[in-house]
């Protein structure tokens, strides 16, 4: 049932980290975690007491160690709407048009977040903890990660909110309501 689906979901970004893992090249291509996206906005609209705690976020993630376990290049968007499962239960994925080089728990923390905001179950608490362990399982089987990582999953997942809500804020565009 579900808790299946949730393995096979975690092992496929497990899959994925795994083989950014072996990528020895840095390609510029790509950004860095804090380059494009909303890092380079306008935040004059932002409530001061959001980009206070945006500062402290960021300040924080500067701490985290880069080391090929624990950064690389990763998907940063692996939605229900970005991969296809085909009969054989083999996940076709696409949309890389987020890609960058980032925390593997912040793509982790991510996906999680998406999965939280297309199922609204009923306790979120108890059906994460339930999710979660089959995804990480699945993901653990395919991938490892750092000493911290359930922290740093957590840590993201309250950053990515954050992420979220500035997000709109900086992408209004009051213009694009009058045009029809």
């Amino acid at each position: 049932g579900n808790n299946h689906f949730f393995r096979l979901y975690g092992q496929l970004l497990g899959k994925l980290h795994f083989n950014s893992r072996r990528s020895l090249r840095e390609y510029t291509l790509f950004d860095q975690w804090n380059e494009g996206e909303i890092y380079q906005s306008d935040f004059s609209l932002v409530d001061e007491h959001l980009l206070k705690k945006w500062f402290m976020y960021i300040e924080q993630i500067e701490s985290f160690e880069k080391t090929t376990n624990s950064y690389g290049l990763i998907h940063n968007d692996l939605h229900l709407d970005n991969f296809l499962m085909t009969k054989q239960k083999e996940f076709i994925l696409y949309d890389f048009s987020k890609a960058k080089y980032h925390w593997y728990t912040y793509d982790i923390a991510v996906t999680i977040f998406h999965i939280i905001e297309s199922y609204q179950p009923e306790d979120k608490q108890q059906f994460l903890e339930h999710c979660l362990l089959s995804f990480m399982e699945g993901y653990l089987s395919e991938s490892s990660l750092d000493e911290g990582w359930e922290e740093q999953i957590q840590f993201f997942l309250d950053f990515y909110q954050l992420f979220k809500q500035i997000e709109e804020i900086v992408r209004y565009d009051p213009l694009k309501l009058h045009t029809s």
